[in-house]
Parts: structure tokens; C-alpha cells; sequence
């Protein structure tokens, strides 16, 4: 099991865990956060899984580029989460 595959598995129990809890009833605020968390989470995954492979399919340019596109990356799928919050700006959506 690779670090990727552990961490989807473990975002998927704990989101199962949660939605068992909620049942049929309309998430409350937090654990609708929750959720979206998990959303931001399998999403970061999928942009580390596909630069890591076009890295070694392509080549990458400088380990710091690579390094400072992937971490804003995260930062604009985790700042996605609040966007619907005030002060949130559309141009950051990644």
C-alpha cells in the first residue's frame, strides 16, 4: 500500500463514519465542513497524483518551481472550502 492509497482509505472510513452518523438528516454546519474537508483532501491527492506523474514522464523544470506550483495548488483547493464565505474571490478558484 502506497501513502496515497492510505490516505484515500482513511479519508473514506472517516467520511463513512460521518455520513452514518448524519443518516438522512441535512448535515449541521460543522459537519457539512467536515465533508467538504474530505472533498479538499481526495482533490489535493489527485493534484500530487498527476504532477507526480507528468514529473516523470516530463521532466520537471526546478524541484523549487515544482514545489511552490503544488503547494499553491493545496492553498487554492483548501481556500476553495470557504468560498462561500465573505471575502472569498472568484480568480482564486483553482
Amino acid at each position: 500500500m502506497t501513502i496515497v492509497e492510505f490516505l484515500r482509505e482513511s479519508i473514506d472510513q472517516d467520511e463513512a463514519v460521518l455520513r452514518d452518523k448524519i443518516g438522512h438528516w441535512m448535515a449541521d454546519p460543522i459537519q457539512q465542513r467536515r465533508l467538504d474537508d474530505f472533498v479538499a483532501k481526495r482533490r489535493i491527492i489527485d493534484v500530487y497524483t498527476e504532477a507526480a506523474e507528468h514529473t516523470v514522464a516530463l521532466g520537471a523544470p526546478t524541484y523549487q518551481a515544482v514545489r511552490i506550483a503544488a503547494l499553491y495548488d493545496v492553498i487554492q483547493i483548501l481556500a476553495e472550502a470557504y468560498d462561500t464565505r465573505p471575502g472569498w474571490r472568484e480568480e482564486w478558484r483553482p
